[in-house]
């Protein structure tokens, strides 16, 4: 999940919503982790708001943002490691 989630954000840092149907894109690694979570709750959730807010978070400040502030809501399960990967991605464009 966390694999997933750093494609996640590396699709929404470089503005590539991508296909789920094959697997691309910030679209793709979502679709995949919903499926791989047997449709999660916590995954559900991130993928909705990722959807609906794609636009807004187009930066590392805005992908820490949402990434640290889901958490509180979805603090454990699949949904944590998607968010926690998207958080390692940061931290690997930062090294």
């Amino acid at each position: 999940m966390a694999h997933l989630g750093k494609k996640v954000a590396r699709g929404l840092l470089e503005n590539d919503p991508g296909d789920p149907e094959d697997h691309s894109g910030w679209r793709g690694a979502l679709q995949d982790a919903a499926d791989l979570s047997r449709q999660d709750p916590g995954v559900l959730r991130v993928a909705d708001e990722i959807h609906q807010a794609a636009r807004d978070i187009t930066t590392a400040a805005a992908v820490r943002a949402y990434a640290t502030s889901t958490l509180v809501v979805v603090p454990s399960g699949p949904g944590s490691w998607v968010l926690r990967g998207m958080l390692d991605r940061l931290e690997a464009i930062a090294d």
